[in-house]
């Protein structure tokens, strides 16, 4: 865990590490993102440890594979079939190798294959996001030396506020943030470009700047995205190399592209190779918004996963 490069990957909430006695007591003290960002780095932190025929890393597995349909914000319906199967497997697993009773939570787990037929991806009901508000208000609260009706001084702080984006015409801001950057007049030139692909405004003046937070997605140099698939519907993922912007706020990513050799089911990763080829793409146009997980293992192979199901 020490190891693991988690700042690369785009974790702001790194996990903390895992102590004896949360081992002995069988509880891990994280907060959500956190054991969040635990969950999806946990199989290449142990994963090239672990015997191919173990239960428990099939169970991992499962789980994994139930996260990634849950976390999807763009996915088919159908899917809702595999979802069902796979938790009816995850939970007898669980009874067959912990020897414990099932919890509500795994009731609950029961209602999503119904939820995402009828209501679509399920990250949309998400209210991990919503739940950072909690914050704002518990600093309001203790901010407050009165303790009588302490939710109507919340509501009336929050009414106040949501008051002054309405008479200030600020609404939905567009988030939009980038580093200190360079002013080019024109893109350099490399032998393995592709300039096809290039938008117009790029090939006028922009900026060239190490990271940019946009739409709430921070992309920097060196992370992966994925760019597309391939003939075999394989995604094809890509290194930033460079981040160009303009001043009417559109961003070409100029990337290092990745062959994909195939999915390696025990590691629950996209094994990949470097090659020389270098792409051009408007950020808009990303197969996946979201960036990916990149390790290099001790073997020198390159594994890269994403976040959740494409």
């Amino acid at each position: 865990m020490k190891s693991f490069d988690y700042y690369i990957n785009g974790f702001s909430n790194r996990p903390p590490l895992v102590r004896e006695e949360e081992v002995r007591n069988k509880h891990l003290s994280m907060s959500g993102t956190e054991m969040i960002n635990f969950f999806l780095t946990f199989g290449f932190l142990v994963g090239d440890f672990v015997p191919c025929d173990n239960k428990f890393w099939h169970f991992y597995i499962v789980l994994r594979q139930i996260f990634d349909i849950v976390a999807a914000t763009n996915i088919q319906t159908e899917i809702s079939i595999l979802l069902e199967q796979l938790i009816f497997e995850h939970h007898t697993l669980y009874k067959e190798l912990f020897k414990d009773k099932l919890k509500p939570k795994h009731h609950i787990m029961l209602h999503f294959p119904i939820m995402l037929e009828m209501s679509g991806p399920l990250a949309l009901f998400s209210t991990m996001r919503q739940e950072s508000k909690n914050r704002l208000n518990k600093i309001r609260a203790n901010a407050t030396y009165s303790r009588r009706n302490i939710t109507f001084t919340l509501a009336f702080k929050e009414s106040l506020q949501m008051c002054y984006r309405l008479v200030s015409q600020l609404g939905f801001t567009r988030k939009f943030e980038m580093g200190p950057g360079n002013i080019l007049d024109e893109l350099p030139e490399n032998e393995n470009s592709d300039y096809s692909s290039i938008s117009v405004d790029f090939k006028a003046t922009c900026i060239e700047v190490p990271w940019i937070d946009y739409k709430g997605t921070k992309y920097k140099i060196g992370i992966y995205v994925v760019l597309g698939s391939d003939n075999f519907e394989l995604p094809i993922f890509g290194e930033i190399q460079r981040i160009y912007c303009t001043e009417g706020f559109k961003v070409c990513l100029v990337c290092c592209t990745f062959k994909t050799i195939g999915f390696d089911e025990h590691m629950h990763a996209y094994e990949v190779q470097m090659s020389a080829k270098i792409s051009y793409i408007n950020i808009d146009d990303l197969f996946d918004h979201i960036p990916a997980i990149s390790v290099r293992m001790n073997d020198g192979k390159y594994f890269i996963s994403t976040r959740h199901a494409l």
